[in-house]
């Protein structure tokens, strides 16, 4: 008998209460498509009952997908809007020319900076955000005039970046980023537009000391 797959009965790591379960590639297709600009999608793997469960929610420019299912492959063409894909378990290949970037459990955020790039999911368990490149660097030269810096090198924006959590000031800012989404449930999901704009401005200032190591201090 084949198992059950595992997004049919785990819960997701947040907003599971706003779950959703799909059973069509093409629904997944147009959930994906909600947050990045999904260009085609294949399943993959031996399971023949395809599913993938997700949820998610607006944070002011912020749009934030759950995902957890069967394994599968996407392809997204150029795009405006950076994003920043987060494990939660999962295992993520993305290739962008000739470069892979990974996005696993033992490096479990991944920025990319809005190219066209190839994702296969082998375990699909993570967290997708799609960010504001605007927002975020202004977020970033707010922090670093408030710690009498006087500029910063945009560029870094525009480019893609893994970071592992094998150093203190990665497993900390991980650690307050994950604890910053979990305010997302908290409130069964009856957060005020005040409340979400609070986690929103959170967001971008811990991916802006990200980006920007020399802005920790101002976390």
């Amino acid at each position: 008998m084949e198992p059950i797959p595992l997004a049919q009965t785990s819960a997701l790591p947040l907003l599971n209460a706003r779950a959703t379960l799909n059973f069509d590639p093409d629904c997944c297709h147009e959930r994906i498509s909600r947050t990045i600009p999904v260009s085609s999608i294949n399943p993959t793997g031996f399971l023949t009952n395809y599913i993938h469960k997700s949820a998610h929610i607006d944070l002011g420019s912020i749009r934030l997908t759950v995902g957890q299912g069967s394994p599968f492959e996407f392809w997204v063409e150029d795009h405006s809007s950076p994003s920043l894909l987060l494990s939660t378990g999962g295992n993520a290949q993305v290739q962008i020319g000739l470069h892979t970037y990974s996005c696993t459990p033992s490096a479990p955020a991944l920025y990319l900076a809005g190219e066209r790039y190839s994702c296969q999911i082998t375990d699909a368990n993570g967290i997708e955000l799609r960010l504001d490149r605007q927002k975020l660097a202004k977020q970033a030269m707010v922090m670093a005039e408030r710690i009498g810096l006087d500029g910063l090198d945009c560029s870094r924006l525009f480019c893609p970046w893994e970071m592992k959590s094998d150093s203190p000031s990665s497993a900390r800012l991980l650690s307050m980023l994950t604890r910053s989404l979990h305010y997302l449930d908290v409130s069964d999901m009856d957060l005020s537009s005040y409340a979400l704009a609070r986690i929103e401005t959170l967001i971008y200032q811990l991916l802006a000391a990200m980006v920007y190591p020399e802005l920790l201090v101002a976390v």
